[in-house]
């Protein structure tokens, strides 16, 4: 635990409450990115236990995909004391909602449950929402609702002024099994979107993101948008520099 507190540069207090949550999350999107790097362009399984999880995000100083990234940050919240488990997430975009072949984490704190996800480059919150408050949250300058049908909160996103659905929570504590089927698709199924294409992302301290899809390295940082084409031989340079990566 003491090393994945270093990792993603935490420090302080490690009382169990909102505050110190929103700290962590925040420190993990910062530090950790989201990344294929390990099955892009080579389709494998790969491994959900924690020792391997840890090697890699934390001795390694990796990212990972959703199920890697949730499911070592759900570990490491248990260490810290909190009331954590995974879900599966139905991502909403495109035409048609995708299938349940996404992780997050829900933490009970007060009687309340929270959306915690250090896994997900879409736009979705980069910060912690309360799935059982009522209203607008605004959350790193973008705004989010939540509503209820029974087992299921959807978390919905402000969009050029309409809040349209983004994200749909299955309440119900997922297991490794439930993520491995998820994982094996997305890392090895001929037809998956990572699979064939070098996707990165990492959140900026200022609210603005990093991202490397292909070879066209793109973000806001500073209020500047970025922009421009990498040649593959300036390709390990970059994840070093801007995404700490070395694969």
């Amino acid at each position: 635990m003491e090393r994945y507190l270093e990792r993603i540069g935490y420090t302080g207090d490690r009382s169990p409450n909102r505050e110190n949550l929103t700290r962590l999350l925040r420190c993990h999107l910062e530090t950790v990115p989201f990344e294929n790097l390990d099955f892009w362009q080579n389709p494998r399984q790969l491994p959900l236990q924690i020792d391997a999880l840890y090697d890699k995000v934390v001795t390694r100083r990796r990212g990972g995909v959703c199920c890697e990234l949730n499911t070592i940050f759900c570990w490491l919240l248990r260490e810290l004391g909190y009331e954590a488990y995974p879900v599966l997430v139905r991502i909403f975009m495109g035409p048609a909602p995708h299938p349940l072949s996404h992780e997050c984490v829900i933490v009970v704190l007060d009687g309340k449950k929270y959306y915690c996800d250090v896994g997900f480059g879409g736009p979705g919150p980069k910060g912690l929402v309360c799935l059982e408050e009522a209203g607008v949250q605004t959350v790193f300058g973008s705004e989010f609702t939540v509503t209820r049908d029974g087992i299921h909160f959807c978390i919905h996103g402000n969009m050029d002024g309409t809040f349209q659905p983004l994200l749909q929570l299955l309440d119900i504590p997922a297991t490794e099994a439930d993520f491995g089927i998820v994982l094996y698709f997305f890392t090895a199924h001929p037809d998956a979107l990572f699979v064939n294409q070098r996707t990165i992302n990492l959140c900026q301290p200022d609210g603005g993101y990093l991202a490397l899809t292909g070879n066209t390295f793109t973000g806001r940082r500073g209020g500047e948008s970025i922009r421009r084409e990498v040649p593959e031989a300036e390709i390990p340079a970059l994840l070093k520099q801007e995404f700490g990566l070395e694969p």
